[in-house]
């Protein structure tokens, strides 16, 4: 007899008793009769059985098995060992966080960008005792495996403990053994731009009407109004790169307000804005801007 709460997975035994269930542990027995007759007995003719009816909760039990030899002629003697201890524990489930770690480079000058996790969380069931030791999840991605045409990944989730250590994942059950992971593959190359500054509503005065010039100063070659011409290295996806040639193209910093400038100014670290069709700046430039007023004749 079994007790119920095995059937129902509210019970389980552990550590060396797990086995049990499998058929597993050895028991010793002696037994004594004719010796013609002692020399034939096999495991067929013996009957062992272990009542666990009374396994109702965690705990640590011992219980004797009941050993019969049905080969006539043949008595038992003694067994070992004559009583088993078990220990049952009960079965817990818990919902665990899946974090990506990367590791290693993609080769040929690619970048990954967004990485996702299409397992964030899955549920595992155990012993009580070590389901407590799973203290965080992770899938690594490792990016030495990928290529130009990869995309997608299923990465072997690992479960840590509070030490760091990696634990032994066959000890429990998960819903899954491998995360998904999908991510996009980023290329490089530098291609020339003229960064121009961009009045915010595209308003060019201040509040008494005069009209406020904007130059972007920094390393580069100026142009005739206002802007700069330099080099930049972008990222993106292969495809969307290919739009952008190494001729010159046109991008604007972000907004700047010279509706209360009534004297020159300089505005630091005004940054670019972002690229549009799936790419994007390696570093976003930033610039210094300077604001020059022109008065009224009459002031």
């Amino acid at each position: 007899n079994t007790s119920s709460l095995f059937d129902d997975g509210s019970l389980v035994l552990v550590n060396e008793n797990s086995e049990l269930l499998k058929g597993g542990i050895t028991i010793d027995v002696k037994v004594k009769g004719k010796r013609n007759l002692v020399s034939s007995v096999s495991k067929k003719d013996i009957i062992c059985t272990l009542d666990m009816i009374t396994m109702t909760r965690s705990g640590v039990y011992t219980l004797k098995p009941d050993i019969q030899i049905t080969k006539s002629g043949a008595d038992l003697v003694k067994t070992s060992p004559y009583n088993l201890r078990l220990t049952a524990e009960n079965i817990e489930q818990r919902n665990i966080d899946v974090v990506v770690k990367q590791k290693g480079k993609v080769d040929g000058g690619y970048s990954v960008a967004n990485i996702e996790n299409h397992n964030e969380t899955i549920k595992i069931t155990g012993p009580t005792s070590i389901i407590n030791k799973v203290s965080s999840a992770r899938a690594i991605l490792d990016l030495s495996t990928v290529d130009a045409k990869t995309t997608e990944v299923a990465a072997a989730v690992e479960f840590i403990d509070r030490k760091g250590n990696i634990l032994n994942g066959d000890s429990f059950k998960k819903t899954v053994n491998y995360a998904k992971i999908t991510f996009d593959l980023y290329s490089s190359k530098e291609v020339s731009v003229l960064l121009m500054p961009k009045y915010k509503d595209e308003v060019t005065k201040n509040g008494n009407g005069e009209i406020v010039k904007l130059k972007i100063e920094g390393e580069g070659t100026q142009s005739k109004d206002g802007g700069l011409e330099f080099k930049v290295k972008i990222r993106g996806k292969s495809a969307s790169l290919e739009k952008y040639t190494d001729s010159l193209r046109v991008v604007y910093t972000r907004d700047i307000d010279v509706s209360k400038v009534y004297k020159d100014t300089i505005f630091e670290e005004v940054l670019a804005t972002e690229l549009s069709g799936d790419v994007e700046y390696d570093k976003v430039p930033t610039v210094k801007v300077v604001a020059t007023v022109e008065k009224n004749d009459d002031n």
